[in-house]
């Protein structure tokens, strides 16, 4: 095979070819969420000068992102993206209002000093609205926090094992609302 483009190797082929891995190599890992559910290339990018022409240099600090994560790889579906914009961006990523926010649902539990996996679930699998999955709700006997109680354990002196015990959390999560300045209602 001879190689024209003289750009093996670099950070723009080694994106085109693990995107055409993702879709068409069904050995692949990552193929189940890319090519096992439809996601495809454009005839267009199967050759790499044209996914080249159309992308251009890679940025440091990006990779290859479709900004509709649904759908195919395609000039008009394609950007270079650094992680923190390719996480907004997931399928898994819930957004929800809080306070009249738009908030990323693990970006709001970790201002909140909350478990983020407890909170997802009782979301997508229980099918909770935000506030009682976030609040005061017990689910086989462990309770979260709300607002009163976050401001208390910042107050509080005891110890976090203590306070974890007393509000039936994880010590990780007391520690969390301890160093979580940035929470809007705490103090």
């Amino acid at each position: 095979m001879t190689i024209t483009h003289r750009r093996s190797g670099t950070p723009e082929h080694t994106s085109w070819r693990k995107m055409k891995e993702r879709c068409f190599n069904d050995k692949a890992d990552p193929w189940p969420w890319y090519g096992g559910r439809g996601i495809t290339v454009c005839k267009r990018w199967m050759i790499f000068e044209n996914f080249f022409a159309d992308m251009g240099e890679r940025p440091t600090g990006t990779t290859l992102d479709r900004i509709d994560p649904n759908g195919n790889y395609e000039p008009s579906n394609c950007r270079w993206a650094d992680k923190q914009t390719q996480t907004r961006g997931q399928r898994h990523v819930i957004w929800v209002e809080y306070n009249g926010e738009k908030i990323m649902l693990r970006e709001l539990c970790r201002n909140l000093g909350l478990p983020w996996m407890r909170v997802y679930q009782r979301i997508r699998v229980l099918k909770m609205p935000l506030l009682d999955a976030l609040y005061d709700k017990k689910i086989n006997g462990q309770a979260i926090l709300n607002e009163q109680k976050v401001i208390a354990i910042r107050k509080s002196t005891e110890s976090a094992k203590n306070l974890a015990l007393s509000y039936g959390v994880t010590v990780d999560a007391i520690y969390a609302v301890r160093s979580r300045q940035n929470w809007k209602h705490g103090t």
